[in-house]
């Protein structure tokens, strides 16, 4: 703690951030884990220092709450519990929104929309997911997701052929 609160501008400094948050998590203190965490990323920016291996600790300090979320909804999901796992993906999207998980979530709460048999729904969601960052991650496989859903439950080859394009469009970036 006395290191970070000298605000030292060293790389030792992020070492010592992800140090203390590793302990702060295991007391159970998860807002000083994600303070000290985020702490030691922007310093590793402010100094432009490039540690993908200290960067990855320290993001996991950040995430490691929306895995496990995001993991106990993926087992939900095989059990066909389709409307509790749709909550847990949405707690990650709400509550870690700049989660590496968060992104995944979005697009699994389409697929959980789906197993509850809400195709119309599970379409309109996922081009709200598209549309909130068009080139995002996970946007491609909702494009897939939109055509199968539209030819396989609904039948409807207009939102077929619409992302059908979009999905092309893509592929020229």
């Amino acid at each position: 703690e006395n290191i970070i609160k000298k605000n030292a501008t060293y790389a030792s400094t992020a070492e010592a951030a992800d140090v203390l948050a590793g302990l702060y998590l295991e007391r159970g203190e998860k807002e000083k884990a994600a303070k000290t965490a985020s702490a030691g990323l922007r310093l590793l920016k402010y100094l432009d220092i490039k540690t993908p291996y200290l960067e990855t600790l320290l993001r996991g300090r950040l995430t490691g709450d929306a895995k496990k979320l995001y993991d106990r909804a993926g087992k939900l999901c095989k059990e066909d519990k389709w409307t509790e796992a749709g909550k847990l993906f949405m707690q990650v999207r709400t509550n870690y929104p700049k989660s590496t998980w968060s992104h995944t979530a979005g697009y699994q709460i389409g697929r959980c929309l789906v197993g509850l048999g809400r195709h119309r729904q599970a379409l309109d969601y996922w081009k709200s997911f598209i549309n909130e960052q068009p080139a995002g991650p996970w946007r491609g496989q909702a494009h897939v997701a939109v055509i199968d859903v539209a030819l396989e439950k609904l039948l409807d080859r207009s939102e077929e052929q619409t992302s059908e394009l979009q999905a092309h469009s893509f592929n020229s970036y």
